[in-house]
This record gives structure tokens, sequence and C-alpha cells, in this order.
């Protein structure tokens, strides 16, 4: 497993490297945006550990142009430990967000549970091609009949977790985290809305979904309306 840690602060990413490496990781440094960006192409880690102050760019834009492109998990490493700085950066596409100072068992600790959560992902569908709906989810490309349907960040996000469940009802704290970061207070609202985003734009008629189905008392289901009867 190789990890990409991106912190301009030499002797911190010195002491990263030291632990990650004793705990069995391979690890490479970058200590700029621009650096990490590059790197991340070039090594393809498994995971990437990002500090929010670099010196030549916001560590929360280097997370989001990481995640137009890739699904790798990002854990936030930072000083930055208000509230607005955490959800920030949640939303900028971080799976997690770690306040500085931290203790090294528990950075090792969210390393396992994401590089975990990873491997799920990798086992879980990739694409989904029906000859209607094409979703390939490496590339984030949806495509309906042939044209190009396009999806903000979130329904992405939410798209992509209930495609990779294969068909499995997905619970609505899971699609709060997939699309969120969220791990508890989940609106239940504020999903339902950003899945009817959705299903207006993949569904013929948003209000007899072939695609998202509603779990009732459960969560969201993607799949053929056959492959569940009790869903609606």
């Amino acid at each position: 497993m190789a990890i990409l840690v991106i912190d301009d602060e030499e002797s911190f990413a010195r002491i990263l490297r030291q632990h990650l490496a004793a705990a069995g990781y391979e690890v490479v440094c970058a200590a700029t945006g621009a650096e990490g960006l590059a790197m991340a192409h070039e090594h393809a880690p498994d995971l990437i550990l990002l500090d929010v102050r670099l010196p030549d760019m916001d560590g929360r834009e280097a997370c989001a142009r990481l995640r137009a492109v890739s699904q790798v998990p990002i854990i936030i490493l930072s000083a930055l430990g208000q509230e607005q700085d955490i959800v920030q950066g949640l939303y900028a596409g971080a799976d997690d967000y770690l306040v500085k100072p931290f203790r090294i068992q528990e950075l090792l600790a969210r390393a396992r549970v994401q590089l975990r959560r990873r491997a799920r992902r990798e086992t879980s569908p990739l694409h989904f091609d029906d000859g209607v709906l094409l979703v390939d989810l490496p590339s984030q490309r949806v495509e309906k009949r042939g044209e190009r349907v396009h999806l903000s960040r979130i329904e992405h996000r939410l798209l992509g977790v209930l495609v990779g469940a294969g068909g499995r009802v997905v619970a609505l704290a899971d699609l709060a985290r997939g699309a969120w970061g969220e791990e508890e207070d989940v609106d239940a609202r504020r999903v339902a809305l950003y899945i009817s985003y959705l299903r207006r734009k993949i569904e013929d008629d948003p209000r007899k979904p072939y695609y998202v189905h509603t779990a009732r008392g459960r969560g969201y289901r993607f799949g053929s309306p056959e492959a569940e009867s009790n869903d609606t």
C-alpha cells in the first residue's frame, strides 16, 4: 500500500514517513500542491494525506482537483480545527479530517479505515450499461442514449455509491457519508432532494423511476424495478 503525504513542513513530513513506513506502508512526499498533484498522477497512491496550508495553493483546492480525477481516499491533516474549516474540507472532497496535533495511532487507525473502504469499493461494480444509461465510475462519465449527462459533484458521488452497491439497498447514512463525508446527524431531506436532482437527469420519468428506487424505511437502491418488488 502506497501513501502520498502532501505537506510543506519538512520535519512533520519526515516523522509521518517514519511512522507510516514502520507500519508497512510505502511513502512518498510532496511539499507543494502542484508537486502533490503530479505525484498523485505518477504514483497512483492508495491514500493521500493532505495539509491545508500549502505554499502554492489552498489544500482544499488541491483536494477538489484530486477528487475531480480520482476516487483515492484523502485525509486532510490541518491545524485549522474550527467546524467551518472541517466542513469546507469535507465539501472539497476529503474523506476524513484530522486536526493537528494528533496522535500517530489515531492517524494510522483512520488510514486503515479509509484503505478498507477503498478495498470494498474496488470489489464493487465500476460500470453500468444497459444500452440506455451508461455509468462509468472511474472516468465519472454518464451518458443517456449516447448523450453526455452532466452531474454535479454531489450527484456523481450519490450515483457512484448507488451503482457501487451492486443492486443492494444503500442506507441514508451511507449515502450521506459518500456524498458529504458525514458520519452522523444525517439529513434525510437533503439526501432526498439530491436524489430528486439525480432522477431528473437520468430517468425518463422521475415520478416513476426506473433506475433509482426508494426502499421505504431503509434508503435507496440502483437497479431495474424487478430486482426488488418491495421498492417504489
